[in-house]
């Protein structure tokens, strides 16, 4: 995805540009697509990495271990993500960028403004109430 806007994610108080973990990620051929975001959590905010994978691949810990192991070898294990959630679909513009700030806002529970920019902006509601964005049990780089 060209032009794609690159959100700095600060966890832990570790500024993090999205764009690094993005290039990583990208070089995995399980991944279709993803979004990186950094939830508010416990007055912190931890990344969360949402990926749409391609057909038959399941979010299984040998995944998880190559997501882990390309983000530690070629940027660095502070730019670990917190979490990986599967979804059907990242939301996206009409113009062909991911739809981070609508993706974000709706995490936190926030109305976003503009979604009608939006290509595909039903994708939001698999978001919304993720179970996984409530679960407390993550600690820092586990990326569960």
């Amino acid at each position: 995805m060209h032009g794609r806007p690159n959100a700095v994610l600060n966890p832990g108080d570790v500024h993090i540009n999205s764009a690094e973990v993005d290039r990583q990620v990208e070089k995995l051929d399980e991944v279709i697509a993803h979004i990186c975001i950094g939830q508010e959590w416990d007055k912190d905010a931890r990344e969360v990495l949402f990926a749409v994978l391609a057909e038959g691949v399941p979010l299984d810990e040998k995944l998880k271990g190559r997501v882990r192991c390309m983000i530690r070898s070629n940027a660095s294990p502070r730019y670990m993500p917190d979490m990986l959630i599967a979804i059907p679909n990242v939301p996206t513009a009409r113009a062909g960028k991911f739809g981070e700030i609508a993706v974000r806002e709706t995490v936190h529970g926030r109305p976003v403004v503009d979604t009608q920019a939006l290509a595909n902006a039903e994708c939001l509601g698999s978001l919304a109430d993720h179970p996984k964005l409530r679960d407390r049990c993550c600690a820092r780089s586990a990326l569960t």
